[in-house]
């Protein structure tokens, strides 16, 4: 299935389908990295870390299939999802501190 190009739609359309690529991606982001997060403290509490290690390959592989996804949709919708990731991370690193 092709997408519909962006090209076809008014200014004002872009602009909101855009912003909710954004809000998704930082929704995702944020969720993402604080799996990170929770997931770098099951690798190190743990004796056996294969838990952890499933967890991130999930997360890896739940991460580029989203990316994957959006990617078909034109590279306009998968930069905005990537900045939203982005400043998905930015938020969770500031909530979360450094690791002391």
């Amino acid at each position: 299935m092709i997408a519909p190009s962006l090209h076809d739609l008014p200014a004002w359309s872009i602009a909101v389908i855009l912003l909710a690529h954004a809000a998704g991606g930082l929704l995702v982001g944020a969720l993402y990295f604080h799996a990170v997060w929770w997931n770098v403290g099951l690798l190190t509490r743990r004796r056996i870390p294969i838990i952890g290690i499933v967890a991130a390959i999930g997360r890896f592989l739940f991460l580029a299939a989203l990316l994957w996804l959006v990617a078909t949709l034109g590279a306009a919708p998968l930069l905005a999802t990537t900045a939203g990731i982005v400043a998905g991370r930015a938020l969770v690193v500031r909530r979360l501190g450094r690791v002391r």
